[in-house]
Parts: structure tokens; sequence; C-alpha cells
């Protein structure tokens, strides 16, 4: 009889950890911001043949912890711009700017645009990706 009582006990306060677990709001983040809200953000000059000045905000909603910038290159043509050859460009900080200035070269079939994540806090996935309009090279 006392075993069952035990066992009953421990079952019990499982059963009330699972439900408090199950019905906590869960705070991680999976899946990184994206869209237009952050695609406006991102503003490309054309200073040269194929060479561009990027400016790109320190702050992107309430990300503000650095950011990355890419040159991705997609197949032209294709309905999905996913990059399949990439360039890492190096930024500048300019008052509440990021400032990039890169030269790009014509990869046959391929059309370039820029790409910036903006860091999120911590590690994860919580932050954000911005995309530039497709740029044009000659």
């Amino acid at each position: 009889m006392r075993m069952k009582k035990v066992l009953g006990e421990g079952m019990k306060r499982i059963l009330i950890s699972l439900i408090f677990l199950l019905s906590t709001p869960v705070m991680a983040c999976t899946v990184p911001m994206m869209g237009e809200e952050f695609d406006r953000l991102i503003v490309v000059e054309k200073v040269g043949e194929n060479a561009f000045k990027a400016f790109i905000p320190q702050k992107a909603k309430d990300l503000s912890y650095g950011a990355s910038i890419t040159v991705e290159y997609y197949p032209s043509g294709s309905k999905y711009r996913i990059g399949e050859y990439s360039k890492r460009v190096s930024l500048k900080e300019k008052g509440s700017n990021y400032v990039v200035d890169f030269d790009l070269k014509i990869i046959e079939g391929y059309t370039p645009f820029l790409q910036v994540f903006w860091f999120p806090k911590s590690g994860g996935l919580c932050g954000a990706y911005g995309k530039s309009s497709d740029l044009s090279l000659k």
C-alpha cells in the first residue's frame, strides 16, 4: 500500500511539471525575421560600371548588435532568390549606418543582390535578414 502512495505522488509531480512546462510560452526564436520591412532598410547606389555603395542602418527593429553583409548570386530567372555564390563585404560604421563599398564581377547566368543579417543579442536564429533589389552589371 505504501508503494502505491509513493508512486502516486511521483506521478503527480511529473504530471504537474509537464503541465507547467507545456503551458509556459516558449521564449526561443526558431526562425529569423525577414521580409519587405527589412529589405527596405538596404539602400544601394551604383557608383561605377560594376561598383556599388550601400547604406544599411545599424539598428533593425530591436536588433543593434552588428551585422554581416554579403553579395549573393542566384541563377538569373529563378523564382527563388537563394544565393549559390556569395562574397562577404566589409563594412564601416558611419553615424547610425553601416557603409559598404564593393566591386562585382559578372558570373554568367547569375544575378547579384546584397543580403544583410542583423545579429541578435545572443546566439540563435533570432536575428533578421534583408535583401536588396537585384544589382545590374555591365
